[in-house]
């Protein structure tokens, strides 16, 4: 039989196996963020981006009927 590992290796592969049969083309969308809110120390900034993204993000999902 397997080992552990050679098992959960076999079952993630029959996972995406399985799932992409279903999926054959999909949409990617990707964002860049420059500000967040913070800066590196954690610092609290303005002109976080995040909400606006977040918008697209949603606009995106409703588009494509997600």
């Amino acid at each position: 039989g397997l080992d552990k590992e050679a098992k959960e290796e076999r079952i993630l592969e029959l996972y995406k196996e399985r799932t992409l049969q279903h999926i054959k083309d999909y949409k990617v969308k990707m964002f860049e963020i420059e500000n967040i809110g913070y800066d590196a120390t954690g610092k609290k900034m303005d002109g976080s981006e995040l909400f606006d993204v977040a918008k697209k993000i949603q606009d995106f999902i409703i588009e494509e009927g997600l």
